[in-house]
């Protein structure tokens, strides 16, 4: 079962770490505007949702390589 859930302050190394495995910029990450993406209580991806005066953006999308093609990012 999947379950989205607010990062905590100490997941920030664990993002910066998925952050960059995948080749994304690790520069800018803050917890605080990170979602975590939970399967059967295991992380099984992440997005940082980036506030803007008038829309969000996601951004440092990425689905573990053991969970994609489940529909977790869509």
């Amino acid at each position: 079962m999947l379950n989205i859930r607010p990062a905590t302050a100490s997941e920030q190394p664990l993002l910066r770490r998925i952050v960059i495995t995948a080749h994304l910029d690790p520069s800018n990450l803050h917890w605080e505007n990170f979602v975590i993406a939970e399967w059967d209580s295991q992380i099984a991806g992440i997005a940082q949702v980036k506030p803007y005066p008038d829309c969000r953006e996601f951004g440092s999308l990425v689905v573990l390589p053991a969970f994609r093609k489940r529909g977790i990012a869509s």
